[in-house]
């Protein structure tokens, strides 16, 4: 379905759809309004510890739950028209999301709140293997999406893929594999294994901090818009300039550590690297192992340079003043 629905589609032949809604990237009072939905109250959330506790990261983190409210107000309206076309018991559906908020640590980053995504699937049949509205506490990497749309449709999954059926008998993953390289106007590498209790993050660039001057810091004109919107980010970087954050908030600002590891389960929000505690050296060696081989077997591209078309797309795209990495002083 590109751009269009299945009711375009002739009846009885089978299709495929991908809807990908905003979810009120961008919600306003209005549009929660029309849908009947009350805002999220900034006075009323929880600010993690990563962050400190200003408007306007109450504000991201309110707009954020807006953003859930639209989306779920959204699903609804679609699953009311499967059913309303006879379409409800004969439909595999996929619901996952887009990685993060809009808050430092989140989105384009990877830390368990930029990584860490909904995965919702239904479809006919299914109830002979898990039990209708169970939920199950596996590994799951969104490529395993893809086999298992296949598996669904009775086509086998290419030798050459690496995605896994995620109703297979035999479905496991240990770890799964993450990767962040170009953020907009930034350049970086940095790899995640993420087991179901630890996670393990390798800075491959600690020439620079990881909150490098990203396009969601730079106040200015983009295509006609002014990037006002993200403010916060740069009173969080002033109060780590005059030294008012914690060292948890202050990390990102700082010197890089090559490595981190946290313990997802006494510690969710990610705020003690226990990368150097001899305690922890074991689970240290395990995911350090785990992304060795995983490199191998890839060929991990970011261990190469950029190449001059790619730099030369970045610097083509974004203001000079935006592009404070290395790889820009020369030009």
């Amino acid at each position: 379905l590109g751009g269009g629905h299945w009711r375009d589609v002739p009846r009885g032949v089978p299709f495929f759809g991908q809807y990908q809604w905003t979810g009120g990237k961008n919600p306003g009072g209005s549009q929660l309004k029309d849908m009947g939905l009350t805002p999220t109250d900034p006075a009323k959330v929880t600010v993690p510890p990563q962050y400190p506790d200003i408007p306007g990261v109450r504000r991201a983190i309110a707009q954020h739950m807006d953003t859930m409210l639209i989306t779920d107000h959204q699903v609804g309206q679609l699953v009311d028209d499967l059913k309303a076309d006879g379409l409800w018991e004969n439909t595999a559906i996929f619901l996952f999301s887009d990685h993060g908020s809009d808050l430092p640590r989140s989105k384009e980053f990877c830390y368990a709140e930029g990584l860490h995504v909904p995965l919702l699937v239904r479809a006919p049949g299914m109830e002979r293997i898990v039990k209708p509205g169970s939920r199950r506490s596996d590994l799951v990497s969104l490529m395993d999406v893809s086999a298992t749309s296949l598996a669904l449709a009775g086509i086998d999954t290419p030798r050459y893929m690496d995605a896994r059926d995620l109703f297979a008998p035999a479905y496991r993953r240990d770890v799964v594999f993450s990767s962040g390289d170009r953020m907009s106007n930034t350049i970086d590498r940095v790899r995640s294994v993420m087991g179901k209790r630890y996670h393990y993050i390798r800075n491959f660039m600690t020439d620079r901090p990881l909150m490098q001057w990203g396009h969601r810091e730079m106040i200015g004109q983009l295509g006609g818009k002014r990037f006002s919107k993200y403010a916060y980010f740069i009173t969080i970087r002033k109060m780590f300039e005059k030294g008012t954050l914690t060292p948890a908030q202050a990390a990102p600002y700082g010197p890089r550590p090559a490595e981190e590891l946290y313990d997802l389960e006494n510690d969710p929000n990610e705020v003690v690297n226990l990368a150097t505690d001899p305690a922890y050296q074991k689970q240290l060696a395990e995911m350090q192992g785990a992304l060795a081989g995983w490199i191998e077997d890839t060929g991990d591209k970011g261990q190469y340079p950029r190449s001059e078309a790619s730099i030369r797309e970045v610097v083509e795209r974004y203001p000079a003043n935006w592009l404070k990495g290395p790889e820009f002083k020369t030009r």
